[in-house]
């Protein structure tokens, strides 16, 4: 019986025992042959799933949460926009997930569920403001003050606005910090397409500046998060727009890395996470 070896599941097996070539089972310490051609053992299957694991990324694009019907319309179109762009700009082994959220803690939930490492991408369509992005159970006729006091369901930087907001007693609010940061790549991007979620050209007491320490604090060293220094609108053509064309991206967005200010643009459109990467002190484009 002809000696054979086998690749491991680090490289080819130096143990110079021999293999049987119909099992690959080693029987006695002889000088190896050539490359045993049959299954796999299951330590090898395990190691490639856990390469594939690694190198698979996924985009999350969610919208919702709105009172109205045509805010959750413009949000699920300009979520379709990015998605678009996503698909054509960039390359790279991506899975999408576009999802409608109702409440903050679908917005939890999904993140949480994603595997360690793995989330590339984060965009978000809600109404946003500085300490908050606010999410609604009401409907479109309710009082559009009580709509955001006993239906709030948003996601708050802290337990004491989320209170003053009376959304400590409603069932779908939640806190930044029930967020998994550890689900997100070294090199994720987060967009929140809320109203002033990066408060002002100048402020970095705000949301998308909070989402981007606890990134960094998770280890995530080359992230950055972009928001809104201003009341962002889908009209990217200054009006008139078809459904089809709605995007919140346009105005003035400020991209942060660890609560720093990184950049203030007024670019239109998709900013290329390789242009993103290079700003982030000790990385290069």
């Amino acid at each position: 019986m002809a000696g054979a070896r086998r690749p491991g599941p680090l490289g080819t097996d130096t143990n110079s025992g021999l293999i049987d070539p119909g099992t690959c089972a080693r029987t006695h310490h002889q000088p190896p042959g050539s490359i045993c051609a049959t299954r796999p053992s299951e330590t090898e299957i395990a190691h490639r799933r856990a390469l594939a694991e690694q190198t698979h990324q996924v985009r999350l694009i969610i919208w919702g949460g709105a009172a109205t019907p045509g805010d959750n319309s413009a949000f699920e179109f300009s979520a379709r926009n990015v998605a678009s762009d996503y698909r054509a700009k960039t390359k790279g082994n991506f899975s999408f997930v576009q999802q409608h959220i109702k409440v903050a803690k679908d917005i939890v939930s999904l993140i949480n569920r994603q595997p360690q490492d793995s989330i590339r991408s984060l965009d978000i369509f809600t109404h946003g403001g500085p300490q908050a992005l606010y999410l609604t159970t009401a409907d479109a006729d309710s009082n559009q003050i009580l709509r955001y006091v006993l239906h709030n369901s948003s996601l708050y930087r802290s337990r004491t606005r989320m209170y003053f907001n009376a959304a400590g007693w409603t069932e779908g609010s939640a806190l930044i910090g029930d967020i998994d940061f550890a689900r997100f790549t070294m090199n994720a991007k987060i967009e929140l397409h809320g109203c002033a979620t990066a408060a002002a050209d100048s402020d970095t007491d705000n949301i998308a500046a909070d989402f981007s320490v606890r990134l960094v604090q998770a280890g995530k060293r080359n992230t950055v998060v972009i928001g809104h220094a201003d009341k962002a609108n889908p009209n990217i053509k200054g009006g008139g727009e078809k459904n089809s064309e709605q995007d919140y991206r346009h105005g003035r967005r400020i991209v942060f890395h660890n609560g720093r200010i990184l950049r203030a643009t007024n670019q239109r459109g998709l900013i290329s996470e390789t242009e993103l990467e290079g700003l982030v002190p000790g990385t290069r484009p």
